[in-house]
């Protein structure tokens, strides 16, 4: 193949090759330009409701405790340890709460549940708990707190086996356990401000405990004006 010959054939495939080129470009062209569109009709024309669906969409931050550990005397004895606590609440405005059966069912409704409640919880008659939840029912609450105090986590087994309770899950019977790691000191009182709690408490006790977290404040007595002169703090 002469010199010619090869310009001629090398000149035909730069050819090929950028036509393939030009095929390549258009058939890219709309994708890239309506790729572009979109992101302008996004960020420029639609911004305003996709800002407010952004906040619709947005949870509220919430504050998670750390879990405490066990703590032991020298000789090996637990002292403190954290537990899981309950409060329970009724949401009367679930999907699929069964009013009929809360309020007409012998075996399963309203009476039955406050008896139950009454003899385990102990802080209200059959007659008084059979008030407190038809108030809530009436009123339609949605967190309705069923006892002031908390359970553990076999008191909260146990009630779901009560009447009414033990008829489904919480969309049907509205019942919620919220959970809440409480500080148990086995020895009561004993060393209680160095054990702490789970959160702090802010008062002027020193109830935060400077164990409860490496960025607690521990708030020092103040040195009499006497030893500060002759120590020199």
């Amino acid at each position: 193949m002469t010199e010619e010959e090869q310009n001629i054939e090398n000149s035909k495939r730069t050819k090929q090759i950028f036509i393939r080129y030009i095929i390549v470009v258009v058939l890219m062209l709309p994708i890239v330009t309506g790729i572009l569109f979109r992101s302008f009709e996004t960020a420029i024309i639609d911004r305003d409701k996709w800002v407010e669906l952004g906040k619709s969409q947005e949870k509220p931050s919430r504050l998670i405790q750390p879990n405490r550990g066990n703590m032991y005397s020298s000789d090996g004895k637990l002292m403190v340890t954290s537990s899981p606590r309950y409060e329970l609440y009724i949401d009367f405005l679930a999907g699929s709460f069964m009013k009929d059966t809360f309020l007409l069912s012998v075996n399963n409704g309203v009476d039955s549940l406050a008896f139950y409640l009454s003899q385990k919880l102990k802080d209200r008659s059959a007659a008084g708990y059979k008030t407190h939840l038809m108030r809530g029912l009436n009123e339609k609450k949605r967190n309705y707190r069923i006892y002031s105090g908390r359970v553990s986590v076999a008191d909260l087994v146990e009630i779901r086996k009560f009447p009414f309770f033990r008829l489904g899950n919480s969309n049907r019977t509205g019942l919620k356990a919220d959970e809440k790691m409480q500080r148990v000191k086995l020895f009561g009182s004993l060393a209680s401000r160095t054990f702490g709690d789970i959160t702090i408490v802010r008062d002027r006790q020193g109830r935060d405990s400077r164990l409860l977290r490496s960025t607690s404040k521990v708030v020092m007595p103040k040195v009499p004006k006497i030893l500060e002169k002759r120590f020199k703090v």
